[in-house]
C-alpha cells in the first residue's frame, strides 16, 4: 500500500516578468527556496501572497510549493514508477519559437525520511516527464515506518509568452521490488 501525503501542486497564476531586462522565460520548482525559484525576479505571482491564507485554504500558501510526498504503508519493500498525462514538455508548457526558450518539464526523487530510497535506486539526477514511458521514481523503497517517504521534486521552464491553464494528472504505481 502506498499513500500520497501531498498529492497537489499550485504554483498559483502569473506571468514572467518581461519589465526585467534578463526574463523571457520563468523557471518554478517544487521544494527550492523562492531565491532558487526566481533568482531574477522573473515570475511574478497573481495569485498568493506569501503569509497570506487564501479563500478556501486552510494556512498560509507559499510561491514555492512541495512536490509530491509518497509513503510506503506496506510491510514490504516497493519499485514506484510515474506516469504522465503529457506527451512532452512542448505539448504541456508550449513552444516559444520567436523567442527561443525550450519548455522543460522536469522530475527528481529525494529522500523525505533517509533510507527510504537510498541513491542506487532512484533518479538524482533531473528527468524530462513524458507520457510513453513509466518513469522509475524509486526501484526498491523501504517500508520501515522511519524511513518510507521519498519526495517527488519538479522544475518546469517556460517562456514569457506562454499563456492559458496548465494541468497534468500523474499517476504512481506501486509493485513489490525485485
Amino acid at each position: 500500500d502506498i499513500t500520497v501525503t501531498h498529492d497537489l501542486i499550485d504554483f498559483g497564476t502569473g506571468v514572467v516578468n518581461t519589465s526585467a531586462n534578463v526574463c523571457d522565460n520563468a523557471t518554478l520548482m517544487t521544494n527550492g527556496s523562492i531565491a532558487e525559484n526566481n533568482l531574477d525576479n522573473c515570475w511574478i505571482n497573481a495569485s498568493y501572497v506569501a503569509g497570506v491564507t487564501p479563500p478556501g485554504y486552510s494556512a498560509p500558501v507559499t510561491v514555492n510549493p512541495a512536490g509530491i510526498v509518497i509513503r510506503n504503508d506496506g510491510n514490504q519493500n516497493i519499485s514506484l514508477t510515474m506516469n504522465s498525462s503529457q506527451n512532452t514538455a512542448a505539448a504541456f508548457l508550449g513552444t516559444s519559437p520567436g523567442i527561443g526558450i525550450a519548455s522543460v518539464y522536469q522530475y527528481t526523487v529525494n529522500e523525505e525520511e533517509a533510507g527510504a530510497c537510498p541513491v542506487a535506486n532512484r533518479h538524482t539526477h533531473w528527468a524530462d516527464i513524458n507520457s510513453s514511458e513509466d518513469m522509475l521514481l524509486c526501484s526498491n523503497m523501504d517500508w520501515d515506518d522511519d524511513a518510507d517517504e521519498i519526495n517527488v521534486t519538479f522544475r518546469i521552464v517556460f517562456a514569457a509568452d506562454i499563456s492559458g491553464f496548465k494541468e497534468d494528472i500523474l499517476t504512481i504505481t506501486s509493485a513489490p521490488a525485485s
